[in-house]
């Protein structure tokens, strides 16, 4: 900012500029922190794809869990005790795996999804998982494996 100042009794005129540098970053900084931003941009899309992913799959089991506290008249003992097992194999496994690769994430899910699907349960139950799974499952861009695609569609969600 260029700022002038007169005196009017002797008539000295003067202008003077106010920078204020203070706490602005360079060019030269700027420009490194963009080059940073994008060799780490893969990385971080990596991270972000297995936090989605894990946070669906952790989502799933408990509309899994849901549906079996709510399904108990429904289903046979057996059929209970084979969802549970897997449904408790699955929350250990994200238990003791805070991130893991989307792969694996995708493998447990079709582990558990074969465990809990109604065409290899006796009674023939089907899990009516709330639409809005679903729904969060496209937002997020995480493709289900083929058995995945198979049990949701035999439960009329896709």
């Amino acid at each position: 900012m260029t700022v002038s100042g007169e005196d009017k009794t002797s008539g000295s005129k003067n202008m003077i500029t106010i920078t204020n540098n203070k706490g602005r970053i360079s060019k030269a900084e700027i420009d490194r922190l963009v080059r940073e931003a994008e060799e780490y941009k893969a990385a971080d899309d990596e991270y972000k794809s297995k936090v989605e992913a894990r946070n669906s799959f952790e989502n799933y089991t408990y509309e899994i869990r849901k549906y079996i506290d709510n399904s108990r008249e429904k289903l046979a003992l057996d059929d209970k005790k084979k969802m549970e097992d897997a449904l408790d194999h699955a929350i250990q496994w994200l238990d003791n795996n805070e991130l893991p690769d989307v792969d694996d994430i995708n493998n447990m899910w079709k582990a558990l999804e074969s465990a809990c699907n109604p065409t290899t349960m006796s009674g023939g139950a089907e899990p009516e998982i709330e639409k809005t799974s679903k729904t969060e499952l496209a937002a997020k861009g995480i493709k289900l494996v083929a058995a995945g695609v198979s049990l949701f569609s035999s439960l009329g969600l896709i």
